[in-house]
């Protein structure tokens, strides 16, 4: 256990994590289990991606970092906006993604340009945008919770056809995961004393939904990871202070309690079944062994 918290986490490649903490920077964890900073910044980082062997990070006031060397160095611009980047997708070619507060930024060359457009551009009042996940030639943009535009878009870059996949009123869209190139899997956030959920959408089926309800009541689930097939999810803090992860079993459709951190568990990362979860008040590496359900 890290005792400092963190505000967003990525597997690597070399085999360990790269953690962002709060007012610090970047660190590398080993998979002997040593912290270096790889990188400074006081501004809050909230997403890592690896994407092509290219390590990119997004955070506060339109923050994007990029790093080609698998974290020795990094370089830090920033979008035209100051609304917050909570999510990065992209291909293993060079096609990036990432949001502004109604903007959509993109890339063609891992990162070293990058164009713009805005795909509620004829809605009267636009979204704001939480999520982001590519399909085939499509993006899916989950937003923060809006009344009438809220829920799940599909915009087709090659059309710039928009469609509204699924409305949703109350509920922010956290995070987005294609499974497949057939399912999405969406972690669901709340409006407080309602409940937040994991929902698995078949986009080959015009299309059909499957929710997956948790032991707890959550009030928002927060961020979604996937690697070798396995699946976990994170949760917001309850009335004790602790949030939860779950492996998500698509299988038995459950969610298994696997783990509880301190405060929000914002971000979790794994490779296969190990898992490293970046929470606010306290990080967590927890192998399979080691992997407890605890109540608090």
């Amino acid at each position: 256990m890290f005792h400092k918290g963190g505000t967003a986490v990525v597997s690597s490649s070399m085999g360990g994590y790269f953690v962002a903490v709060k007012g610090e920077g970047i660190y590398y964890y080993s998979p002997q289990g040593t912290w270096k900073r790889v990188f400074s910044t006081e501004q809050r980082i909230l997403t890592i991606m690896e994407i092509g062997h290219t390590l990119f990070g997004a955070g506060e006031n339109g923050m994007i970092l990029r790093s080609m060397d698998n974290g020795e160095t990094w370089s830090k611009t920033y979008f035209p906006t100051k609304a917050s980047v909570w999510s990065l997708t992209g291909t293993n070619d060079g096609c990036i993604f990432a949001h502004g507060k109604h903007s959509i930024y993109v890339s063609e060359n891992f990162g070293d340009s990058w164009i713009a457009f805005k795909p509620f551009q004829t809605l009267e009042t636009p979204p704001v945008i939480r999520s982001l996940c590519v399909y085939g030639n499509q993006i899916v943009i989950g937003t923060q919770i809006h009344a009438q535009y809220g829920g799940i878009w599909l915009y087709d870059l090659n059309s710039g056809l928009l469609s509204h996949l699924k409305k949703e009123e109350n509920t922010m869209i956290s995070a987005l995961l294609i499974l497949d190139e057939t399912y999405l899997l969406v972690a669901k956030g709340s409006v407080k004393g309602q409940k937040g959920t994991v929902e698995l959408i078949n986009l080959e089926k015009i299309p059909t939904y499957l929710s997956y309800n948790s032991l707890y009541p959550e009030e928002s689930f927060l961020d979604l990871a996937e690697n070798n097939g396995v699946i976990y999810a994170t949760t917001s803090q309850d009335e004790h202070g602790y949030s939860r992860i779950y492996r998500v079993d698509l299988n038995e459709q459950l969610l298994q309690l696997f783990e509880t951190t301190k405060g929000h568990g914002l971000r979790v990362a794994n490779h296969a079944e190990e898992f490293f979860v970046a929470g606010l008040y306290e990080s967590k590496w927890v192998q399979p062994s080691h992997i407890a359900a605890n109540f608090h």
